[in-house]
């Protein structure tokens, strides 16, 4: 079965959402692997999760408690894709969706048997093979969603800089549903090691272009860098470099949130201060011009990786 008759399957039987959509309040994307770090041959265990801020209906009592954001797990197949990919150490993998990124090379297995009967495909299994930094990442089909003028509002208000917010302030009702076309990406780094001492991994995999509609370029890689060190890094969204965006990157086990405004080059720096998983996430707002079926654009990118505890990889 091709990888484009499952996507056709899925939205024929609903499970990717398309149209207009009465949505959740919104929160960033974001591509989470069960490990960082496995060994050539094994499986990474995929799936996409929202933060939902904590206080939100339908966050658990103990994040809300805490006032941290509320993990949300989203069924890869319920999100519509046009490209996913997987980069490790020279070569590329590419897929049209999430679910096909599960099978090499032939379309066969469990997820693809759940796609053909129409049933949600929750997590995908993708095969590592290349000792290195392996890449994963995806682009989503852009969508339309309703969202309520007031929680858009919060939501832009808490990721876009002050001047940014000014502006998206004015395509926003007073109140009422407002039209959002969403547009997003997502990439996650993970290392695979092997038990050979002489070999050495691709490290350039981390800070290469992903060609990604929006994206979290890092030009150090982070998975590598010593505590303590500064990472660079520089954002694009629809392709084109976003310059005085905010970035806010935070490490899950520190409870750590740090927010970094780029420049007038997209670039932005951030300092390593604790190991663990991290997220880095950006978004930008723009009029939908042209589009009869919006009221503005968010174009959104995240990534996630993990730290060493006190040295670098070798």
């Amino acid at each position: 079965m091709s990888a484009r008759r499952i996507a056709a399957l899925l939205i024929a039987t609903g499970w990717v959402m398309s149209g207009v959509l009465h949505a959740a309040p919104p929160a960033g994307l974001f591509l989470k692997p069960d490990r960082y770090e496995l060994k050539v041959g094994e499986r990474v265990e995929l799936s996409l999760q929202r933060l939902s801020d904590a206080g939100v209906a339908g966050a658990p009592a103990a994040a809300a408690a805490d006032n941290v954001p509320a993990p949300v797990d989203i069924a890869v197949s319920s999100l519509a894709c046009d490209h996913a990919f997987l980069r490790l150490a020279g070569t590329q993998e590419n897929r049209d969706s999430l679910v096909a990124m599960a099978f090499a090379p032939d379309l066969v297995g469990e997820p693809a048997a759940q796609a053909a009967k129409g049933q949600p495909v929750a997590t995908v299994s993708v095969p590592l093979t290349i000792h290195g930094v392996a890449m994963i990442g995806c682009d989503f089909s852009p969508r339309v969603e309703l969202l309520g003028a007031d929680e858009l509002r919060a939501f832009l208000k808490s990721v876009l800089t002050a001047p940014a917010f000014e502006e998206a302030s004015k395509l926003i009702p007073k109140d009422g549903d407002v039209r959002v076309r969403r547009v997003e990406t997502v990439k996650t780094l993970v290392n695979v090691t092997t038990d050979d001492p002489k070999a050495i991994g691709d490290r350039q995999t981390a800070i290469s272009k992903t060609g990604q509609m929006n994206e979290i370029r890092f030009t150090m890689n982070p998975t590598s860098t010593p505590l303590g060190s500064d990472v660079a890094l520089r954002v694009f969204a629809k392709i084109d470099k976003a310059a005085n965006a905010k970035v806010i990157v935070s490490c899950d086990e520190a409870n750590v949130r740090r927010e970094v405004e780029t420049s007038a080059t997209a670039t932005g720096v951030f300092t390593l201060t604790h190991a663990g998983a991290w997220r880095a996430e950006f978004h930008v707002v723009k009029p939908a011009k042209d589009d009869p079926d919006a009221d503005l654009t968010i174009y959104s990118a995240t990534a996630t990786f993990h730290t060493m505890p006190s040295e670098v990889r070798r």
